[in-house]
C-alpha cells in the first residue's frame, strides 16, 4: 500500500498545454515541473555533480528530460540496442505505473542515443512509437523523451494519481552513480523510489537549485507560475540541520493569482558537517506539490 501523503517523498507533474518539442533543447515553460537534487548513492548524500530533470504529460505521453554536466572523462561507446548502455555515461528512467505491482519499466540512453529498454528485467521487451533525442551542446548533455502511456499498458493518469519513479545519471569514468530517489541497493530498488503525483493543472513548479551542502553552501531557488483560472495559496518550508543542530528554519505562505509568478531564493553558507535538508511545498487545494529530504 502507498504511504500516506504526509510521509511520502513526492514530486508532481502537471499537464502540459502543448507537447514539448523533442529536440534536445529545453524551451521556456515546455515542461510543468523542473527539479534537481541528485543523490550520490554510494555516499548517500547530495552529489557534487548535479543534473536537472523536467516532467510533463498529456493524454498520450509522459514527457521526461534530463540536462546533465559533461565531465572531462566521458564514455560513450555502446551502439547496439539493448547493449551494455549502463556501462557508458548514461541516463536512466524507471517507472512503476501501478503502485505495489512490482511492474517496472526501465529506459537507459547514452549520448550516442543508443537505447536499452526492458520491462520487469526482460530486455526482450522493446517499446515502439518512442520519440527521444540525445544531444550535447554548450549547456551540457540533454536527453528528452516522450513515453507513450499505451506502451506502459495504462491510460493517461487521472488527477492526483500516483506512480513511482526514479531518474538516474551515471558517471562511470569517475565511479559516481546518482539518483533522485534514496535507493540503497542499486538503481532498481523500487521500494525506495519517490512518488510522482499527476495534476490536471498546467501550473508550473521549478526547483532550480539547492546548492552544495558538502561545501557548506545552501543556494536554494524555486519559482511557481499559476496557470489556472483561480487563486492558488499554499506554503513553502525549508529546514536545514547540520550535526543535529538547526541551521535554518524557513517558512513562507504564498498567494498566487491567475497568471502570476513568484520566485523565492534562500542563501546561507559557512556551515560544516553532515546533515540534511527537508523541503516541502504544499498547495491548499492540491495537497503536497513537492516533498523531499536530502542528506
Amino acid at each position: 500500500m502507498p504511504q500516506k501523503e504526509d510521509s511520502q517523498r513526492l514530486i508532481t507533474s502537471g499537464k502540459v498545454k502543448s507537447p514539448p518539442v523533442i529536440n534536445g533543447e529545453i524551451g521556456p515553460d515546455e515542461y510543468t515541473f523542473k527539479s534537481t537534487g541528485f543523490i550520490d548513492i554510494s555516499r548517500k548524500s547530495l552529489s557534487n555533480w548535479q543534473s536537472d530533470y523536467y516532467l510533463g504529460y498529456d493524454d498520450k505521453n509522459l514527457y521526461v528530460a534530463v540536462v546533465s554536466p559533461v565531465l572531462d572523462l566521458f564514455r560513450s561507446q555502446v551502439k547496439e540496442r539493448d547493449g551494455k548502455v549502463y556501462e557508458d555515461d548514461s541516463i536512466e528512467i524507471f517507472l512503476e505505473p501501478r503502485l505495489s505491482s512490482g511492474e517496472c519499466f526501465h529506459f537507459i540512453i547514452n549520448s550516442r542515443g543508443t537505447l536499452f529498454d526492458e520491462k520487469n528485467h526482460d530486455p526482450a521487451w522493446n517499446i515502439r512509437d518512442f520519440s527521444y533525442v540525445s544531444k550535447i551542446n554548450n549547456h551540457g548533455w540533454t536527453v528528452e523523451m516522450a513515453i507513450p502511456f499505451e506502451w506502459l499498458g495504462v491510460k493517461s493518469p487521472v488527477n492526483d494519481e500516483r506512480w513511482r519513479i526514479n531518474i538516474c545519471r551515471t558517471f562511470p569514468q569517475h565511479g559516481i552513480y546518482t539518483s533522485i530517489s534514496p535507493v540503497t541497493a542499486g538503481y532498481h530498488n523500487i521500494g525506495n523510489f519517490i512518488f510522482l503525483k499527476f495534476l490536471n493543472s498546467s501550473s508550473i513548479l521549478n526547483l532550480d537549485s539547492i546548492g552544495n551542502l558538502s561545501l557548506g553552501k545552501l543556494d536554494f531557488s524555486m519559482s511557481m507560475y499559476n496557470a489556472g483560472p483561480t487563486q492558488e495559496t499554499g506554503d513553502l518550508s525549508v529546514n536545514l540541520e547540520i550535526a543535529d543542530k538547526n541551521i535554518l528554519k524557513y517558512r513562507k505562505d504564498f498567494i498566487l493569482n491567475p497568471n502570476e509568478k513568484f520566485k523565492i531564493p534562500i542563501f546561507k553558507e559557512g556551515f560544516k558537517g553532515k546533515g540534511n535538508i527537508a523541503i516541502d511545498i504544499i498547495s491548499h487545494k492540491k495537497g503536497k506539490l513537492y516533498s523531499m529530504i536530502r542528506l
